[in-house]
Formats: structure tokens, C-alpha cells, sequence
């Protein structure tokens, strides 16, 4: 695209006064924004055509996309005798509305000025949770942030930020629920979608999940055409495979996605034909020398990944995090009070976001809760908690201060995923000095320690479940020192300080640090000899 000082020159030798806004926002080209020019629409793609070099095939497509808010530009575009600058008469004399300028505020100068956040449903789900957070810690860096997502709903960032949100780096979320794959040509939508981030001026866009807006992958190649390093974050498998999230048992991801997928009518559904095809071109666009960046949220998930693109040009870690100031110890007897939870028993805490969801161990907890609902209090936050027999439902909670209080309520976490990529649920009650009894499953091995902070029981186990539920409450030196070392392994891995210090370590290009001759491991099998080869030993 060239630099602005570039296009300025450039711009001028062809008759237009061009102006640049930095700190421009979703909002600065709709109604009632007036422009200088007699047609905002002549100007606007004679800018495209002349200054960014747009080829014509690509205008007709944002001339598509774009009529009806430039139709409605238009219709509020003042009219009448102007002066040779394109000012209407009327308002010469007035001073020109100018942005405001905001002041750099990056921690260092080599972090980029301007991040959009890419997705599907924004800050909804366990991945929308993960990409608030992310946010947050970026504006801590002092970068500026906004979202462009297909349908965020009705939750704002306020809803789920645990600090004050700095109005000069919040840059707000853009809905853009009519560019929907499978409803239009993909040329078309992926052409409406560039423009959508062209407008946002980003140093870099970080891809998340796109799983609910079916968009192409094509688009991650375009986008890098305007200019921004593109980086794509892994929040589970869908990177990888023709269309699953996870895989389960099913290893067709590493030999090639097919007709016989045996999950192709689960979410996100795709057409048995169109799987090969999906397996394919995640493979080109991710593979070779000019592969898109990927950032996995776990090593296991980056490992898996790389076992099924081993020819990416890179993939990283980035681990998440959450505010310690909110996810903290404290005082189990006055949360409980708070839930209306009893307190005669010992109390056993669950979360997911959909206990019907086949992979969050709904029968498996269902068993367990059966077998020892004489002994302890079992309590779950999610969705349909309240269909397990003995499970007492606190509801779907988005607020940190909401979730912080149901941990703190707890003796034992207890998680039942069987598929996990990372697992926030787990690492905020490890923050809350909680010790969590776990499926040995994906990247929740990477938080839980065994027999240190935890209990890693084996994938679905639930006898052996039952057993360490019962061993770890009756082991009193445990249950005294399992919480403190949680609360202080989860600060130095999972706290918001160390999720921004990664952030920075990674945008600033920095080499990372070593920890000595014999850093410590991350995950430990639980039996050697067992599990030496299902659970990798990470530095």
C-alpha cells in the first residue's frame, strides 16, 4: 500500500486532498460524518482505484458490498453551492471537525499502535472469554483494540472486563452478521470482509474462532494483501481439521478429511463433500514458507497442530490468563452463604458452558455425583447443570467477580472434560487456590500439577475419579497444602501480568528467556511407566 506519506504525495499529484485519521473508528464514515467532497463515493473509490491500487475486478465487489451505506452517505450528504474545496457555502467559516488525537501509550515502542480482534460470536463462550481477556491485556500494553465479529450478541466488553477500560484504546466492536458464509459468493464475502478490516487501519489482526460464521479461510491470504500481519489463534482443532473443533478418537485430520467424517451433521456442520476440500486448504494456507503465524493457547496444542501441519512456518504458545486480583482465595463459608449453598458437607464445584456437550463429561459426571452425593455437595456454573440428578445449578455467569465467588465456595474443583485444548475453568480455580481433581485430558496437564496442586486421574476414569475425590478430602495434608501451591503455580504461569508479559515478549519480537540448566516441567505423567508416552514433558 505504501507509507502514508506516500499515498499524501501520490494523492495529490491526482487531484486529491487526502487526510489520514490514526484513531479513526467503525463509526467515522457513516452518518452524520460529512465529507469534504462533492461525492464521498467518487472520492472514496477513486482513492481505492489511485492510491491503494485496487484492481477493477475487486472495486465492483466493494462497489457490492458497500451501496447501501454509501447510498445512505449520499442521501445525507448536504447539498448546494460549495466553495472550491467541495465545502457547502454554508458552512464556510466553520471550523472542520477534526478526530481526536490520541496519545501513544504503548509500554514499548516496538509494540504495534492498533490490533483488531477477529471472530465469529465475540465475546461469548469459553473462547470469547479467552479473546476479553486478551483484549484487556493488550490495553494494558497500551495498545489500541476493537472487534469486528458476525454476531457478538448482546455482550460488551464491560460485561466481562475486570479493569477500567481506557477510552482512548477501546475502540469498540463492529457486527458485521451480514457477511455470512454460505450466503454469498465467497469472492464476495471475503471482499466485504477486507474492506470491513481496511476501514479499522490495524497494525496487526489476530483470527480466533470462526466456527458459527462459516467464513472462508481464503480470507486469512487476503487480508495479509492490505498491509497487516495476520496472526491466527487456536483455541481448539478447527485449525487443523476439515471442520471438527475435536477430533476425539477419529485421526483422519492426520491423513486427510473425508466423505466418511463420522461427526459431518455435528457442529459446525459442513457437507460431507466440501470436507476434503476444508482438510485441504487449511494445509496451504498454514504450510510452506508464507504460512499465516498460528498461536496455540496450550503446548498440546500447539503439538497438535504441528503433528498435523508438520510443514507450518510457525506456531507458538501463548498461554491464557486471568486476573488475579479477582480469581483470589477467600472466604468459603461467606460464599456460601452467598449461593445459598449448604455447608454441612464437604462442597465439590463443576463448570462448563454446556453439560450436555458430549466432550465436558456429562455421564461420567452424572456417575460420580450418583456415587457420592451422600458424601459431599456437588454444585456446577453452565448451562443445564440442573439436569444432573444431585447437582445443584448456580446459573451461567459472565462476570469474573460471579465466577471468582463460586470457586471460593469450593473445597475441590472437579473437571470431567475429556477433550480439553487449554481449560480457563480449571486454571481460575487454581488462581482461587482451589485444588482440582481432573481428566487427564489435553492442555488442563499443563495446569494442574499432580499431587501438588491436583489430582490427574485417567480420560473418563470415574471409579478412579471417585477414588481421588475421596483419597484427596480425607487426606488432610493435602487438602492444607494443595491450595497455596495452586494459588502460587497459577500466579507465576496463568496471572493477567504473565499472559501480558508473553503478549509483549511475542508482538515485540524479543527472544524468550531460559530458566536455568534444569527448568521445571509443566506436566508430569502420573505413572511413568503408563503415560510416558501420552503426556509430553514441556520445558
Amino acid at each position: 500500500m505504501g507509507s502514508p506519506a506516500f499515498q499524501l504525495q501520490f494523492g495529490h499529484q491526482h487531484g486529491l486532498h487526502l487526510r489520514f485519521f490514526p484513531n479513526a473508528t467503525f463509526s467515522d464514515y457513516a452518518a452524520p460524518f460529512q465529507p469534504e467532497f462533492e461525492s464521498f463515493s467518487v472520492f472514496f473509490f477513486n482513492y481505492l482505484r489511485y492510491c491503494l491500487l485496487f484492481d477493477a475486478e475487486f472495486l465492483k465487489l466493494i462497489r457490492r458490498h458497500l451501496k447501501p451505506q454509501l447510498d445512505n452517505i449520499e442521501r445525507e450528504q448536504p447539498r448546494g453551492p460549495r466553495d472550491h474545496r467541495g465545502v457547502p457555502a454554508a458552512e464556510i467559516g466553520r471550523p472542520i471537525p477534526r478526530m481526536k488525537t490520541v496519545p501513544d501509550k504503548r509500554r514499548t515502542s516496538d509494540l504495534p499502535r492498533r490490533i483488531l480482534f477477529l471472530n465469529d460470536v465475540c465475546f461469548q463462550y469459553g473462547a470469547g472469554i479467552a479473546q476479553a481477556r486478551q483484549v484487556e491485556a493488550f490495553m494494558s500494553l497500551g495498545i489500541e483494540v476493537g472487534v469486528l465479529a458476525w454476531s457478538p450478541g448482546a455482550i460488551s466488553l464491560e460485561q466481562v472486563a475486570t479493569r477500567p477500560i481506557d477510552p482512548d484504546l477501546w475502540l469498540g466492536i463492529r457486527e458485521v452478521n451480514h457477511l455470512e458464509g454460505g450466503k454469498m459468493a465467497d469472492e464476495a464475502l471475503i471482499a466485504g470482509l477486507v474492506m470491513e478490516v481496511a476501514r479499522f487501519n490495524p497494525s496487526i489482526i489476530i483470527v480466533g474462532n470462526l466456527h458459527a460464521a462459516r467464513w472462508p479461510f481464503r480470507l486469512l491470504p487476503a487480508l495479509t494483501a492490505i498491509g497487516c500481519r495476520v496472526l491466527t489463534f487456536l483455541h481448539d482443532a478447527y485449525l487443523f481439521t476439515g471442520r471438527c473443533a475435536y477430533p476425539g478418537s477419529c485421526r483422519l485430520y492426520l491423513t486427510g478429511c473425508n466423505e466418511s467424517c463420522p461427526t459431518a451433521d455435528h457442529y459446525p456442520k459442513l457437507a460431507p463433500a466440501l470436507i476434503p476440500a476444508a482438510w485441504q486448504v487449511r494445509r496451504e494456507i498454514f504450510g510452506g514458507p508464507h504460512g499465516i503465524e498460528v498461536i496455540a493457547n496450550s503446548r498440546w496444542s500447539r503439538a497438535m497442530f504441528r503433528q498435523a501441519i508438520p510443514h507450518c512456518r510457525w506456531a507458538e504458545t501463548i498461554e491464557l490468563g486471568a486476573d488475579e486480583f479477582v480469581f483470589t482465595p477467600g472466604d468459603k463459608h461467606a460464599a456460601r452463604r452467598q449461593l445459598g449453598l449448604p455447608d454441612d458437607k464437604p462442597l465439590v464445584l463443576c463448570a462448563a458452558v454446556n453439560f450436555q456437550e458430549d466432550r465436558k463429561g456429562g455421564p461420567q459426571l452424572r456417575a460420580i455425583v450418583a456415587a457420592l452425593r451422600d458424601e459431599m455437595t456437588f454444585a456446577a456454573f453452565g448451562h443445564n447443570a440442573h439436569e444432573i440428578p444431585g447437582l445443584i445449578g448456580l446459573g451461567y455467569h459472565l462476570r469474573a467477580e460471579q465466577l471468582a465467588t463460586c470457586y471460593q465456595a469450593a473445597d475441590l474443583f472437579l473437571g470431567t472434560a475429556t477433550e480439553e485444548a487449554f481449560g480457563q475453568t480449571v486454571m481460575e480455580a487454581q488462581l482461587c487456590g482451589i485444588p482440582a481433581i481432573v481428566f487427564q485430558a489435553g492442555g488442563v496437564v499443563e495446569i494442574v500439577r499432580n499431587e501438588i496442586t491436583g489430582k490427574l486421574v485417567r480420560n473418563g476414569d470415574v471409579a478412579e475419579t471417585i477414588a481421588a475425590l475421596r483419597g484427596a478430602l480425607a487426606d488432610e495434608r493435602f487438602m492444607k497444602i494443595a491450595g497455596p501451591w495452586a494459588r502460587q503455580y497459577a500466579l507465576s504461569r496463568f496471572s493477567m501480568w504473565a499472559h501480558e508479559e508473553r503478549w509483549h515478549v511475542y508482538l515485540s519480537g524479543r527472544p524468550k528467556k531460559g530458566t536455568g540448566h534444569h527448568p521445571p516441567e509443566l506436566a508430569y505423567p502420573r505413572d511413568d511407566l503408563a503415560d510416558a508416552k501420552v503426556v509430553e514433558r514441556h520445558r
